[in-house]
């Protein structure tokens, strides 16, 4: 079976789960059959000594394959991988719900997004970072379109390896372990899951537009609206209350 066919998962709540893949995949048969990539702080790694000489030596793809290849029990080992690493990010930006592991991370952000702090400008549209190696990525992957990072199941092409992580872990393994209160939707990432509560069934429209009386529930609405109505970009302002 592909993983691509993978039926979802429907999880018990995440003390429950724990206690559930313990009782039916034992200790020592958990650490021979899954894969060394594993990792409870982030998405799918290398190891630090590991170098690959070829594409089948590529530890993702490793992981992917033997993952799929397993019961529903081991792969529910995933589901925790992806709820510890979402956990892992305890701080939490107030105004835009993004999350970060360190708390200087988080200020950078809010300096950064918030309070309009970006000494890096790129030197083709002018669009300011607050890393010069950010201000670098954007370049190379807006205006030289370069996407080296390839998923093996469907040929999409990424700018950075965790966001392939993310598209295979979303879209291929399906893992979605964060359901929302209200509908029961399931989403792979907390903040996305949050987002849709508010949006959707708070009815919040945090994004408003500064040239105009009107506000969205999605910044992409938003910055659609100032192509369409205002012929502009919208400035790097933060999202209201």
């Amino acid at each position: 079976m592909s993983a691509s066919s993978l039926p979802p998962i429907n999880l018990p709540p995440f003390p429950s789960l724990i206690n559930q893949v313990r009782s039916t995949l034992p200790p020592v048969q958990h650490s021979t059959r899954l894969p060394s990539v594993h990792s409870l702080n982030s998405d799918v790694q290398r190891p630090r000594s590991y170098h690959p000489t070829n594409k089948s030596d590529d530890p993702l793809i490793s992981h992917i394959r033997i993952l799929a290849s397993q019961p529903p029990a081991i792969r529910a080992c995933t589901e925790l991988v992806a709820q510890a690493s979402d956990l892992s990010r305890p701080h939490a930006c107030k105004m835009c719900l993004s999350t970060f592991r360190r708390r200087d991370n988080l200020m950078a952000h809010i300096r950064a997004q918030h309070k309009g702090q970006r000494p890096f400008e790129c030197s083709v549209c002018g669009y300011r970072f607050i890393k010069k190696d950010h201000a670098l990525k954007h370049l190379r992957a807006v205006h030289l379109k370069a996407r080296p990072h390839i998923c093996t199941h469907c040929n999409s092409r990424f700018g950075q390896r965790s966001d392939l992580n993310k598209h295979v872990r979303a879209v291929h393994l399906r893992i979605q372990p964060f359901a929302c209160e209200h509908c029961g939707r399931r989403f792979s990432h907390r903040g996305n899951q949050i987002r849709h509560q508010q949006v959707v069934h708070e009815k919040k429209k945090p994004f408003a537009c500064a040239a105009c009386d009107v506000s969205f529930g999605e910044k992409s609405n938003l910055v659609k609206h100032y192509h369409a109505v205002h012929r502009t970009s919208p400035p790097s302002t933060p999202p209201t209350s």
